[in-house]
């Protein structure tokens, strides 16, 4: 074997692991994907029944006061 075969079979070689490397991820990234749901859709029914999904949106303090409170209470730092 020439160094010109040796050379392209490596190439060769490298390319299909990348190719391998690269499908295999976008396969895992294809199903962890969760996708966002409005707070009306998900009660519409749109959301999906056997998947996992996110609720996202604004939430009003007129709505959910205690959802609101908690969240600005998880942020700050202990003082001591």
């Amino acid at each position: 074997m020439t160094a010109r075969q040796r050379r392209m079979t490596l190439v060769a070689v490298i390319i299909a692991g990348v190719a391998v490397a690269g499908t295999l991820a976008l396969r895992a990234f294809r199903e962890n994907v969760m996708f966002y749901f409005d707070p009306s859709q998900v009660v519409e029914g749109k959301a999906p029944l056997a998947k996992r999904f996110r609720i996202g949106g604004m939430v009003v303090n007129a709505i959910a006061p205690a959802a609101a409170t908690h969240h600005g209470e998880a942020g700050k730092q202990s003082e001591g």
